[in-house]
């Protein structure tokens, strides 16, 4: 039964029993007139939007101007006096509104100090609301902010400008680093869940004011994922029978139940200092795993695996935030197999001959014959000249100086990961989807900005994420005033 409880909400009482009474005579005329459902659709969606702005109009006015009376004293044992009203917008999934209240102050022409109307209702600190910033930031996070403009536009009606877009964007991307740092630990797993770490870059195009003036530029942004999962033990053979199969043939064969990675979260970053230095955001990522590890891992029962494709700084990073004695540092099998196909292409004039020699070598490195790779590339090396024994060179450094990371017989035998599939996914999705489509350019802000929230969004923590952006803006602007005690601001009679 419809029904109002103050007198400022019965004022708008007929208004607003007239707004649903229209809906429903829309309603009977669609029947009558024979309308196509869509057109119905719209237009009672038309019509439930005007509704709720009437509805949220009328919360407003019963909520009053915030008038506590001409002076108030704080906690603090200080005296605040009424100044005059003032007038705030305020930016809803139902329109816009003007919010006049009185404000608190030493006197007029000095800072504000309380808005007691604004405490109370919660408003956020921007005109954009709560719930509107949320939707507008799922969008984004999956699409250009131009196109997420106009969809809500045509949606809700509601205008917004993309630049408006961008500052939120990056107002919300600082609760992030507070955001992981409070999150609490994942469903404990068994002692042999195997914990799981993996790191990549990938690259970010700049544009031109990022780069000396020459755009599309790329800057590499960092990835990291953390994640559980169960062993699971395979042969050196089946590995490469895997590697190699033609994709017809692999297409017949049926699944394998692997496990599944479970409790997996992503972290990515862009961050430069005043000299282009990357260290920031490589410590950023390594010190989310290590809490991440810490977190999932506490007593460190469970045997941790940092899977990383060969980089020098993220190796060293690894042993300063993920060190330990249970800890196995395993190359990336699969940058490996790249490296081999570079060899070959240099020792093999043929595909088919490449192909056989990859084959090979990779066959002998899976079995923990690493040794007898590296002799056999120092041998074909040393009477080259130039070019080709550059690129043999590189080779045969990139394998010696990780053979220590390239016990992959062992590892297969324990049941642990030799490919960074989980990590190559996530630069795939949460970079390459939405920051590499056509004709786009980033600044490293912007682009940071975006690889947090997709980061928080692709571990599947958006809901959690906006309840706690919202809680510690609302501590931020009016802490203890933000606790809705109704006694202290009575609503409008």
């Amino acid at each position: 039964m419809f029904s109002l409880h103050t007198s400022t909400l019965t004022s708008h009482g007929p208004q607003l029993i007239e707004q649903m009474q229209e809906l429903v005579n829309f309603v009977e005329a669609s029947l009558e007139d024979r309308r196509a459902t869509h057109e119905v659709e719209q237009g009672l969606w038309r019509g439930v939007l005007a509704l709720g702005h009437s509805l949220l109009g009328a919360f407003f006015a019963a909520s009053g101007d915030g008038d506590v009376g001409e002076e108030h004293l704080t906690e603090q044992g200080r005296v605040l006096k009424r100044l005059a009203p003032r007038t705030r917008p305020y930016r809803s999934v139902f329109g816009e509104f003007q919010l006049e209240r009185f404000v608190y102050g030493q006197r007029e022409g000095q800072a504000i100090e309380l808005i007691p109307l604004d405490a109370r209702l919660k408003l956020p600190e921007t005109c954009t609301s709560f719930l509107l910033q949320s939707w507008n930031e799922q969008l984004m996070i999956e699409q250009p902010y131009a196109q997420t403009n106009d969809l809500l536009e045509r949606v809700l009606e509601v205008r917004q400008s993309v630049q408006t877009l961008e500052r939120q964007q990056a107002g919300l991307s600082t609760s992030v680093d507070a955001f992981w740092a409070q999150q609490p630990p994942p469903t404990p797993a068994s002692a042999e869940t195997l914990v799981v770490n993996t790191v990549d870059g990938k690259g970010v195009a700049m544009r031109a004011s990022e780069t000396q003036g020459v755009g599309g530029k790329k800057k590499m942004a960092l990835l990291g994922s953390v994640y559980s999962i169960a062993p699971f033990v395979r042969t050196p053979d089946a590995v490469l029978e895997a590697l190699f199969a033609e994709k017809t043939s692999a297409l017949k064969r049926p699944p394998t139940a692997r496990p599944k990675p479970l409790h997996k979260a992503v972290r990515a970053g862009l961050i430069r200092d005043a000299e282009d230095h990357s260290g920031e955001q490589t410590r950023m990522i390594f010190a989310w795993l290590q809490q991440q590890n810490r977190l999932r891992n506490p007593d460190g029962a469970q045997h941790t695996v940092v899977l990383i494709d060969g980089q020098r700084s993220l190796w060293q990073a690894a042993a300063t935030y993920l060190p330990g004695e249970d800890v196995t540092e395993i190359l990336d099998i699969i940058h490996v197999a790249g490296y081999l196909w570079e060899a070959a292409e240099v020792l093999e004039d043929t595909q088919e001959q490449r192909r056989a020699w990859v084959k090979t070598a990779l066959g002998q490195v899976l079995h923990g014959q690493v040794a007898d790779v590296l002799a056999d590339l120092d041998a074909q090396r040393k009477p080259r000249r130039g070019r080709a024994r550059k690129r043999l060179d590189s080779v045969y450094t990139y394998l010696d100086g990780n053979r220590h990371r390239m016990a992959y017989d062992a590892y297969l035998e324990a049941g642990f990961p030799i490919a960074t599939g989980v990590i190559e996914g996530a630069c795939r999705h949460l970079v390459k989807d939405r920051m590499e489509r056509s004709g786009m350019r980033w600044t490293v802000p912007g682009a940071h900005a975006m690889l947090q929230l997709r980061s928080v969004a692709l571990s599947e923590l958006w809901g959690p994420f906006m309840d706690f952006r919202i809680h510690s803006e609302l501590t931020r602007l009016y802490g203890d005033q933000a606790a809705n005690d109704d006694q202290a601001l009575p609503i409008a009679a």
